[in-house]
């Protein structure tokens, strides 16, 4: 079962970021500001606040790179780890042939 000691610890610890943080790896390539706390148990451990993605970072995906309009992680649970995420970014796919540029006729 489950060890006495650790079931008793309960979390409530902040983390939050003076200056962004740089996130440089094959996955992403960015900087974002943190306000997040640590809540629930040892063996539920939850999160809650926020995780903003400055303009302007790289975010790489199934060979794809997403150039970050905006960007936020939210964390609502004190009882879970659940990311949600609202990402707002642009990208191009160098394989298909270039689309005409649209137009439109004055009425």
């Amino acid at each position: 079962g489950p060890d006495p000691f650790l079931a008793g610890i309960d979390f409530n610890i902040g983390v939050t970021s003076a200056d962004p943080i740089v996130v440089d790896n094959n996955v992403a390539k960015l900087e974002a500001s943190l306000d997040l706390r640590l809540r629930g148990s040892y063996y539920q451990p939850g999160l809650t606040g926020q995780i903003e993605l400055e303009e302007g970072g790289e975010l790489r995906v199934s060979e794809n790179r997403y150039f970050i309009d905006r960007g936020v992680v939210n964390f609502l649970s004190e009882s879970r780890i659940q990311p949600s995420f609202d990402i707002v970014g642009r990208t191009w796919n160098s394989t298909l042939p270039e689309a005409p540029a649209a137009r439109s006729k004055p009425d």
